[in-house]
């Protein structure tokens, strides 16, 4: 009895031995990687050049909403989008509010803009070469803290082509700016927010493009 008594205790503690060795292991790895993955306060990245294999991997893991919210420049003081080709108060941005449809390929992205269930128009979007991605930290806050949350940010852009309401903008020049908006650490990223921005072409003098307008959901 004895002896059989001396080996279940040797084999429990043989157990607890193995167990504990386990436990160390796996908390020393999660605080490794906790480490790694800490963000100082006041950290400010370079942006990044991003290749288009990377965005287009990307943008396929995302869900996009089944609705966007639009607006220009103008819309609340003159009352319609001012910087439109031809701009006059009927030509209008549509509405506000539209049901969208997005397909994605492997050289463009197809946002299709539905009014009651209805195509009304689509923007095409040519995938470009590559991209630039930003983070930083931007906490305002005073305090003293360990690790803090980056903000994260996805800037793509390129020509496009529109069809329908969107037709009439489509002038040599004119280009889309997407860009994807969240947070994370320096090892994962949690995307909220696309903006979606159409352009005119640069003028000439100033070399910059005026926007038309811009679309926005949450991811």
């Amino acid at each position: 009895m004895n002896v059989l008594e001396n080996k279940t205790g040797y084999l429990y503690s043989y157990v607890m031995s193995i167990a504990v060795v386990v436990l160390l292991v796996i908390l020393s790895s999660t605080q490794a990687h906790s480490s790694a993955c800490c963000v100082e306060p006041g950290t400010w990245n370079k942006p990044e050049t991003v290749p288009k294999e990377n965005i287009k991997t990307l943008i396929h893991s995302l869900k996009f909403p089944e609705s966007v919210y639009a607006n220009c420049p103008g819309a609340e003081t003159a009352g319609y989008c001012v910087n439109r080709p031809a701009a006059q108060e009927e030509n209008n941005l549509f509405s506000d509010h539209y049901k969208i449809s997005i397909s994605l390929s492997d050289q463009h992205w197809r946002f299709d803009f539905l009014e009651k269930d209805k195509r009304v128009g689509s923007l095409i979007l040519s995938i470009p070469e590559k991209g630039t991605s930003v983070s930083m930290d931007t906490n305002l806050e005073q305090g003293k803290k360990t690790c803090v949350t980056l903000y994260k940010e996805l800037q793509i852009e390129n020509d496009l082509n529109g069809t329908g309401i969107f037709a009439p903008d489509m002038v040599a020049g004119v280009s889309y700016r997407l860009i994807i908006q969240g947070d994370g650490t320096h090892c994962d990223d949690h995307f909220k927010r696309f903006i979606l921005q159409i352009e005119g072409p640069e003028n000439n003098n100033t070399e910059e493009r005026q926007l038309y307008y811009y679309f926005y959901g949450f991811l």
